[in-house]
């Protein structure tokens, strides 16, 4: 939690400087910015500070350029084996967007190798990560092994960093472009929240309907993936008169069901109030059961509860203190055009660009 918060006071001091010198900021570039902070910070100790850097520099073009590459992969599987294969120099001059994620990978792999030969010797520098917990838990030693946790290392941050910050960019399109929603929002924070040079406190905003509303309004758009999740189970299945063999392949598509319009109608529209006072569908199932952006069942999120810190502490603290202006920026900028295993927007965006002003300046 404090890391969380000192990141998102960096995030304010950022939108500050922004206001203060009258240039537009890209949010498309800053939320990946503080998500990757948070989560390398949280689960490796470490961060590139990403924040500080004039330019937001992160792992967002990074993430986008081999999500790209992930449906040759799927058709494929040696395809990843055999970039692997390459060395990182070469792969650098050939995708200049994949050099803040190789390097990730060649600190994570030293992160590792350290860890493991820590706990070899049953000792721990700096504070834990989640690669002295896994030494530390019961898991077989195949689970262990340096290549083993360097991968994970890597899907860590992939579902930490990308899946948050659209949902932060596309939250703050629709709020700062409709000031009906803006103006409903900030009142609402502005009476839980008098002081508005305080962080917010947690539990304060969870309380708070309407912010809760344009948080799930927020996940609904940004789907978390865009991808199908097949699953296979090991018996028979009944759904209704239908019996699905064992080992068969299912999948679904999170964006069909946040689109559907007997769910959701007017499904493209950035509706907070369908979320407010504790809505039902026509069959009385809670709505909240359709938003899948978290997933479900014993594959959903591990990292829900982060998500929703962030946001919660993210949407309150910035729409408490600051207004926008939108610039140069219209729909497209946060509308998914390209699945690329996470939803991506049209390839000559330029992202969700805003002017900052303070609240006491509007």
């Amino acid at each position: 939690m404090p890391l969380i918060c000192e990141n998102i006071e960096l995030m304010s001091r950022r939108l500050s400087e922004s206001q203060e010198s009258n240039r537009p900021l890209c949010l498309t570039d800053a939320f990946p910015a503080l998500t990757g902070d948070i989560i390398m910070e949280y689960s490796f100790g470490f961060c590139y500070k990403s924040l500080e850097d004039q330019k937001f520099a992160s792992f967002h073009e990074a993430f986008n350029a081999i999500g790209a590459a992930g449906h040759i992969g799927a058709q494929f599987p040696g395809f990843f084996w055999l970039m692997n294969q390459i060395p990182d120099s070469i792969t650098e001059k050939l995708q200049p967007a994949l050099a803040s994620l190789l390097r990730m990978k060649r600190d994570q792999w030293d992160l590792v190798a350290k860890t493991i030969r820590e706990h070899d010797a049953g000792t721990q520098s700096g504070r834990r990560t989640i690669f002295s917990e896994i030494m530390q838990s019961n898991l077989p030693p195949e689970d262990k092994t340096q290549q083993r946790l360097a991968d994970e290392a890597q899907t860590v941050v992939g579902a930490g960093v990308e899946t948050t910050s659209f949902a932060l960019c596309v939250g703050s399109f629709h709020i700062a472009g409709t000031p009906r929603i803006y103006e409903r929002l900030h009142t609402e924070l502005v009476a839980a929240c008098p002081d508005w040079t305080a962080l917010p406190d947690l539990h304060e905003l969870e309380k708070l309907p309407y912010l809760k509303a344009c948080i799930l309004e927020s996940l609904r758009l940004s789907y978390g993936l865009s991808a199908r999740n097949p699953r296979t189970h090991d018996r028979p299945i009944q759904y209704k008169e239908w019996t699905i063999p064992a080992e068969t392949v299912i999948a679904m598509t999170i964006v069909d069901v946040h689109h559907d319009e007997k769910i959701f109608p007017d499904s493209h529209a950035f509706v907070p109030e369908r979320w407010l006072n504790d809505p039902k569908t026509a069959d009385g199932t809670p709505l909240e059961h359709y938003l899948m952006a978290f997933g479900r069942g014993p594959r959903a999120c591990l990292g829900i509860n982060m998500a929703w810190t962030e946001l919660y502490l993210a949407v309150g603290t910035i729409f408490r203190r600051f207004r926008f202006e939108l610039f140069e920026t219209d729909i497209s900028d946060v509308t998914l055009e390209h699945d690329n295993f996470i939803p991506n927007v049209k390839l000559d965006s330029k992202g969700v660009r805003v002017l900052v002003c303070s609240v006491v300046d509007c």
